[in-house]
């Protein structure tokens, strides 16, 4: 790298930090659409169940998952109410209506962190793109540089 001067060195050295903060920054990004992706569907298979169970008659025997594959038997009470969790340890009972409204907003909310987090992803993506032909340029004089004449 003797063939590049010091700004340009400074420069290399700038735009690689930038580059690595860059993608770091991205991949946290495409975590938090995917941790979020998840969140809605998990919202959405609510939505179904509640509207699915609203339509059943009290005492209806169903299953009930408790996770690795098990379940357990049960018999359906007050199909009308659901108990939904407010955070914190709190939790409301809610009536059918309520509670597909409830996890409709929800949805909503998370759909627009969806978005505003792609939104985000994109401009980081826009400036790793933009940074790349520079630190390219710069390491091939360096390159071009370190290798001797024939």
């Amino acid at each position: 790298m003797e063939d590049l001067s010091r700004e340009e060195r400074q420069e290399l050295q700038r735009v690689a930090i930038e580059l690595e903060q860059a993608q770091q920054t991205s991949e946290k990004l495409e975590r938090r659409i995917d941790l979020l992706s998840m969140s809605k569907s998990e919202i959405e298979r609510a939505t179904e169940t509640v509207q699915g169970v609203n339509k059943l008659d009290a005492e209806t025997e169903i299953l009930v998952p408790i996770g690795s594959d098990s379940f357990i038997k049960a018999k359906l009470t007050r199909p009308d109410k659901v108990l939904s969790g407010l955070g914190g340890d709190l939790v409301a009972e809610l009536g059918y209506e309520e509670a597909v409204e409830m996890l409709g907003k929800r949805r909503g909310e998370v759909e627009k962190s969806i978005e505003e987090t792609e939104k985000k992803l994109q401009k980081i993506s826009e400036r790793i793109e933009g940074l790349k032909p520079r630190a390219e340029q710069l390491v091939a004089k360096a390159r071009k540089t370190e290798r001797p004449s024939d």
